[in-house]
């Protein structure tokens, strides 16, 4: 399989696009019809090339001269200028003429080479406006909505059936990028080539388990039985303790160094173990602290409070449910911990079970905490209530699955921004897309940092006006100098 490639789309408010929409969409449809006559003129040369090329290796040489192509002469007699150095005639002008054939053929490569190129520029340039102003988005989301109503309706009639055919079409996936393609086996594209699929199929489940209820409905009710069932396993007394990391993070300057920093904290490279968070301290010229907290995803770990069914817990529609999850209670405590003040602006980063935690403190009803602005990676927080002075950074993938269990898109608006990214085998055709730093050879779950992070970057690459509101937002929020790191570390017990 060839380097993993992400390319974005925008979902944010699109009200606020301060350009002249129909200008762009003309320029765009000027760009792609410019594309189509160069790409046409390339063609030509690939033509002429190939009439050239197998013209001279067809026709027969000249006893006389060999090197000399047969049946052409040369008569240079009636056009030529008087002030030219040369006369208007010559002796010679029936023999025959030598042609650079070598060069006209090399000049029909170069020709269609330069016009494939330009045209492969103005297509990517058509797309990164398309993308860049958002101009089909929101008219993909419509489609994503369709398709998701579609979907749920046949789960609903008969979820096993429903999940039966999913599984089927996914492994005759498998088989055919296997045996047709050359790709190493993947199961993961029995996941990953349902993409389509996955929200509508937790809609028609949801409601199936509610009689017509949502995927956080579902969850409360799950969670009903589960909690009391992985308290009784896992033990339900929380321990926070402030440990020491063998490096620090780094004082993020932007979204994209956070995200780096998210996945650095998760990755254990500090010298920290599983259930480990950190929280940063800004000072600003007025003596006000500004808070960011980086969350990590789900541990799995026995004694963790980042296990799986602390997910199912913090999906729930009770916001009192939420913020009794096992998770959730460990990062109030730490913030508790480590001073935060009620009026105190924070920003708090997650990935996966991190960002659904960072929705959960952001939209507890009382209000503990002052959180300004989250960042979330591949969480599904779509039914999360947020207040509206908190803003909303979400990065999600479309094929990673989880952040689809929510069953619905995210919102958009003011303060509310989706980066939803697509991942490729390979650039595309008009070189579009941002590879994906540490992607394995074959096809893998996208659920990972690295994935999130491209995401986060291709769209960045497009220098939408949106996605530099949201990073200012941040900049703003923890403006000031980083004087305080803490890092704490929560185990669950009996």
């Amino acid at each position: 399989m060839p380097q993993a490639y992400m390319k974005s789309s925008i979902y944010g408010d699109s009200s606020t696009v301060s350009v002249n929409l129909q200008l762009v969409i003309d320029l765009v449809s000027s760009f792609r019809q410019s594309a189509k006559k160069l790409r046409s003129s390339a063609q030509e040369w690939s033509r002429a090339r190939f009439l050239v090329g197998s013209r001279t290796s067809m026709l027969v040489r000249c006893p006389l001269y060999p090197n000399l192509l047969p049946g052409l002469r040369f008569h240079p007699v009636i056009s030529q200028p008087q002030s030219l150095p040369f006369p208007r005639s010559f002796p010679e002008a029936n023999r025959h003429t030598n042609l650079p054939l070598d060069k006209i053929v090399s000049t029909c490569d170069a020709n269609a080479t330069l016009l494939e190129t330009l045209a492969s520029h103005m297509s990517n340039l058509a797309d990164r406006m398309t993308r860049a102003y958002t101009l089909y988005s929101h008219a993909e989301e419509t489609s994503r909505a369709f398709m998701r109503m579609v979907i749920a309706g046949t789960t609903i009639l008969s979820p096993p059936a429903a999940l039966v055919g999913f599984g089927l079409m996914g492994g005759l996936s498998c088989v055919y990028h296997s045996l047709r393609k050359g790709e190493p086996w993947s199961p993961a594209r029995i996941i990953t080539d349902e993409a389509a699929t996955h929200e509508g199929f937790m809609t028609g489940l949801a409601a199936s388990l509610t009689a017509g209820g949502d995927v956080n409905k579902a969850a409360g009710l799950i969670s009903g039985i589960s909690q009391p069932l992985n308290d009784y396993i896992q033990g339900d007394k929380l321990t926070v303790t402030q440990v020491t990391p063998q490096s620090d993070l780094r004082k993020p300057s932007n979204i994209s160094d956070c995200l780096a920093n998210q996945e650095r904290l998760a990755s254990g490279s500090m010298g920290t173990s599983y259930g480990t968070i950190a929280i940063q301290r800004f000072t600003d010229e007025t003596g006000r602290h500004r808070w960011l907290v980086t969350l990590p995803g789900t541990d799995g770990k026995a004694d963790s409070p980042f296990g799986w069914p602390q997910n199912v817990e913090l999906m729930s529609d009770e916001a009192r449910k939420r913020w009794n999850a096992d998770s959730a209670r460990y990062v109030a405590a730490a913030m508790r911990q480590a001073g935060i003040g009620s009026s105190d602006p924070v920003v708090i980063v997650g990935h996966s079970q991190g960002g659904i935690i960072a929705a959960t403190i952001a939209g507890d009803p009382v209000q503990e905490f002052r959180v300004e602005h989250i960042i979330t990676a591949g969480s599904p927080i779509a039914g999360h209530p947020l207040p509206n002075h908190t803003w909303s950074t979400s990065i999600e993938v479309d094929d990673e699955l989880i952040s689809s269990l929510d069953g619905r898109a995210n919102q958009h608006g003011p303060r509310r921004l989706t980066v939803r990214g697509s991942s490729m085998d390979g650039p595309g055709r008009n070189r579009e897309g941002t590879p994906v730093p540490g992607a394995g050879k074959g096809k893998e779950l996208t659920h990972g940092m690295n994935y999130q992070r491209t995401a986060w970057k291709d769209a960045e690459n497009l220098h939408n006006e949106e996605v530099k509101k949201h990073d200012e937002h941040f900049k703003e929020t923890i403006r000031g100098a980083m004087d305080k790191e803490y890092y704490f570390q929560g185990r669950m017990g009996h």
